[in-house]
């Protein structure tokens, strides 16, 4: 099974950790991590560093960030291959079909292309929604 790390600013990953859990069940093999103001570049570093080694199984780890181009995402980009592979910028949606289908698939950079697909086309607007479900009052104003 391919490990998971959550990896974001402040502490929208132990939420999204917890929010996962709460719609898939507990997992093994997942971490979150949130850094903080005043961390520095190695600190964050090392936080990365103690997350894969808690949750690599020998099969890869996909590593999810909330924002390309922040501090997250630039410290997993320096330690990509060697089984680690980022997907920036996701959304619990796409963190619960990354749980869900980790299994299903043996490699990280495999897991991250079919989340990140999946993730653009489960994004939708209010208006998208209640079309889907046909007409309601609010269509009448």
């Amino acid at each position: 099974m391919i490990g998971i790390i959550v990896f974001c600013h402040g502490t929208m990953a132990q939420g999204m950790k917890h929010a996962a859990e709460m719609i898939v069940g507990p997992q093994p093999d997942f971490a979150a991590i949130g850094i903080e103001p005043g961390h520095g570049r190695q600190q964050v570093s090392d936080l990365l560093d103690a997350a894969i080694a808690d949750t690599d199984t020998g099969n890869g780890i996909l590593v999810m960030t909330d924002l390309a181009g922040g501090t997250p995402c630039n410290t997993t980009a320096l330690k990509m291959g060697k089984g680690i592979e980022m997907l920036a910028g996701f959304s619990l949606p796409s963190l619960i079909k990354a749980l869900l289908s980790r299994s299903e698939v043996s490699d990280p950079r495999e897991l991250a292309d079919l989340v990140s697909e999946y993730g653009r086309q489960h994004m939708t607007t209010g208006a998208q929604m209640l079309r889907a479900c046909g007409p309601t009052e609010l269509d009448h104003g």
